[in-house]
């Protein structure tokens, strides 16, 4: 458009581009499409009037070949069904260029998210490496601190240490120097010996023992997390465990889970059942996408810093297009085994391009596994063990007690109502 100095040739290439409209397409249409497609751009009318004089100079486009060919009269007499026919191809065939013109608008859309994430994303990992750098700094100062702190008081100390040292060495030089004086006779030497032997306040040596400092002296300096002697190898690992659940390509949709429940008691490990409902997805990924199940289970040991990074995953469910919801069981996977008596949450999200996107978590749910009742009975049956199960009250906080078991109280009805009468509901 430029080289054909079309007025406003960059905004209009600009224009057209913008709803899908490429150099294939202004060569292969009618003037009149082209008219059509320039007013829904907005195109000026002296820039449509420019491009298409400039079309009509070229050999190859249709406007040029309209404009050149001899035009012979010719009357068909169409049926009005046949017209309207006509009529209809021409129109979807507008609309499907349309359509064509909008796939073309979006994929020139995701290359500039394309360009703006990867920016984000450096911009975001700079910001973090950024922060990085300044806590590294601020622990090498906080460190110089307590370094220069640690060694005043071992300074401190040594100070003290040593003018009592000197206090015995200079001491142990008078006791010398009197034993070894030939110049004064013995008496002398005894009476000097007993004035430097005499207690000395100065040299106490039971002062240095009683401080608190000394037996328990402590060069240490170690860096590392507030609730858990983690070692630094740990520590990237959660870093980067962390960056991977909090910094992900995101999709459409969210997820509820609901109607959490044990569904049978009689197992050694509890299996649940579970209902989903999942809305908006993009469903421009098919069937390439799956539902991800974590769960998380709680120990009274764990603080909340440490329980977000114990989510592991008990479950992946392919997905069905256009299957909104449905009900997922869980608990009884090899690796996976829950147990009784154990409180739990659980949340999903959907997963889409093998594993590259994700939508957000649904909100976590939690649910107990509280310890089921079993009747150790030589005489019931299966059936009649579930069936004295089915009377009991199955609300996690109610209670039950054996009150009387016939094989030791007595099958006698006497011996029924001594042990139950004025106990409550039995």
């Amino acid at each position: 458009m430029k080289k054909h100095k079309i007025i406003n040739a960059e905004n209009t290439a600009k224009a057209l581009q913008t709803i899908g409209v490429t150099l294939e397409h202004l060569m292969e249409w009618r003037e009149k499409d082209i008219d059509e497609v320039c007013k829904e751009a907005q195109v000026g009318v002296m820039s449509r009037a420019d491009l298409l004089k400039v079309l009509s100079k070229i050999p190859e486009s249709k406007v040029y070949k309209e404009s050149t060919k001899t035009r012979v009269p010719q009357v068909i007499i169409l049926h009005p069904n046949e017209h309207e026919r006509m009529n209809k191809i021409y129109e979807e065939s507008k609309e499907v260029s349309k359509i064509v013109g909008q796939i073309n608008a979006e994929i020139v859309k995701l290359e500039e998210n394309h360009k703006i994430s990867k920016q984000n994303i450096s911009k975001s990992c700079k910001m973090m490496i950024n922060a990085i750098e300044k806590h590294e700094e601020y622990l090498l100062n906080e460190v110089d601190t307590y370094k220069k702190k640690k060694k005043q008081i071992l300074t401190e100390l040594l100070t003290e240490v040593k003018n009592v040292e000197q206090q015995f060495k200079t001491k142990n030089e008078q006791i010398t120097q009197c034993i070894n004086d030939i110049d004064i006779d013995s008496n002398q030497k005894r009476e000097q010996l007993k004035q430097l032997l005499q207690d000395d306040p100065n040299l106490n040596i039971n002062s240095l023992k009683s401080n608190p400092i000394i037996p328990n002296l402590d060069t240490s300096i170690n860096v590392q997390f507030t609730n858990d002697q983690k070692q630094i190898e740990q520590l990237i690992q959660m870093i980067g465990q962390l960056l991977k659940q909090q910094m992900i390509v995101v999709e459409s949709g969210s997820i509820a889970l609901t109607d959490i429940k044990v569904k049978d008691e009689t197992k050694d490990n509890p299996i649940v059942s579970m209902k989903y409902n999942i809305e908006k997805i993009n469903k421009q990924w098919k069937n390439d996408y799956l539902y991800q199940l974590e769960i998380l289970s709680f120990n009274d040991d764990d603080n909340n810093d440490n329980q977000q990074f114990k989510w592991k995953m008990i479950k992946e469910i392919p997905a069905v297009l256009n299957q909104s919801n449905g009900t997922i069981d869980f608990g009884d996977e090899k690796d996976n085994l829950l147990e009784w008596g154990i409180k739990y949450s659980l949340r999903m999200r959907a997963s889409c391009c093998q594993g590259i996107s994700f939508t957000p978590f649904s909100k976590s749910v939690t649910f107990d596994t509280p310890m089921p009742i079993k009747f150790e009975s030589k005489i019931l049956v299966k059936e009649e063990n579930r069936l004295l199960l089915s009377f009991l009250p199955k609300r996690a906080e109610s209670k039950v007690t054996l009150l009387y078991r016939g094989s030791n109280d007595g099958f006698g009805s006497s011996n029924f109502h001594e042990k139950c009468n004025g106990k409550g509901a039995t």
